[in-house]
């Protein structure tokens, strides 16, 4: 459930971490669109065609080669954070948590299906998973739930990659990516 605080401190930070999502999203919708429309790309240090108007060029840039128009491939995103006590240590949870808000933030602007998981120990170091967003979100609050990401027990980082892998895998896209976030420091039994 998502509380009126969460929301309130999702307000209060968002802002900057919003603004990076924006610039982000802005170089790679240009990429995006030079692949799919194709073209001449100049000014390469090495190819197999010479471009004639660059020969003046000192610095060696002087091959071109045509791209062709690619389709995008599919892609499917998923974040797992470490929530470790030693995550407490110089503000590494805070950390987590604007990456976490920058990159669900990104792949939701561009249509990328994108889950966010946390992960620590509980009674008998039994592995704990938090879901802060879903590939399906049910309700849209997701962004607000990421307000949750801190510092708890310890760490088994395994059994949580494995699991977060799974259900990546599961995925009809084309290109998966997993994403660890984590301060190289597990600590589990």
């Amino acid at each position: 459930s998502v509380s009126d605080g969460m929301v309130e401190r999702y307000q209060t930070v968002s802002s900057p971490l919003l603004m990076i999502s924006r610039q982000l999203q802005r170089s790679i919708i240009k990429q995006l669109k030079d692949q799919r429309k194709g073209g001449k790309m100049t000014g390469l240090l090495m190819g197999r065609k010479l471009d004639a108007r660059a020969l003046h060029r000192n610095d060696g840039k002087v091959f071109y080669k045509n791209n062709l128009p690619n389709d995008i491939p599919e892609l499917a995103v998923g974040l797992l954070l470490d929530e470790s006590g030693s995550m407490h240590s110089s503000n590494r949870a805070t950390y987590a948590r604007a990456s976490a808000i920058i990159l669900y933030d990104f792949c939701q602007s561009l249509d990328i299906p994108v889950m966010v998981y946390g992960h620590s120990t509980g009674h008998n170091d039994n592995v704990e998973l938090y879901s802060y967003a879903e590939f399906d979100s049910i309700d849209n609050n997701d962004k607000y739930r990421m307000m949750d990401i801190g510092a708890r027990g310890c760490n088994r980082d395994g059994a949580a990659l494995r699991y977060v892998a799974e259900r990546l895998s599961k995925r009809p896209e084309t290109v998966k990516i997993l994403i660890l976030v984590s301060d190289g420091q597990p600590n589990g039994r």
